[in-house]
């Protein structure tokens, strides 16, 4: 889709993942989308904004310092994958004696982790443990904004 030289997320790269977005979700006026992001500096840009807004994509930024609280795949989808993918490579190095795991072998432990990790009671499940849906306006205390 779009990268950049360093790996790292800048305004024009995000701005092409918003139109791939607005692109396959379609949203609109009766339907709109909500994105929900961390409140790195592309994703709050006024290009960014402004794209969203004009296409019926609602950013909800979180706040800094509470991606451990607030993060739904993070929390069940991506925990889980890493352990079910360090699982599936520690297989394939049982079951692959004298052999490197290699470069060519990532896909096929992957798909093995990323079939356990993906379904659909874990992303339900990251909804309710991040208490974004059902929502709890408690889920902060003020010490929790201390460091921002």
């Amino acid at each position: 889709m779009a990268v950049t030289d360093k790996g790292y997320m800048n305004t024009s790269t995000f701005i092409k993942w918003l139109k791939h977005i607005q692109k396959y979700a379609k949203p609109s006026e009766t339907n709109p989308i909500l994105l929900i992001l961390d409140n790195h500096v592309p994703h709050i840009s006024l290009e960014a904004v402004t794209f969203a807004k004009s296409n019926h994509i609602h950013l909800l930024t979180l706040p800094p310092h509470s991606s451990h609280k607030t993060q739904p795949l993070d929390r069940c989808i991506f925990r889980p994958l890493k352990a079910y993918y360090n699982a599936a490579v520690d297989s394939w190095d049982v079951s692959h004696p004298g052999e490197t795991f290699s470069v060519y072998n990532v896909a096929e432990s992957f798909k093995l982790a990323f079939g356990k990790a993906s379904t659909v009671e874990n992303a339900v499940q990251s909804f309710k443990t991040t208490e974004i849906y059902p929502f709890n306006a408690n889920t902060f205390s003020d010490a929790d904004f201390l460091p921002s």
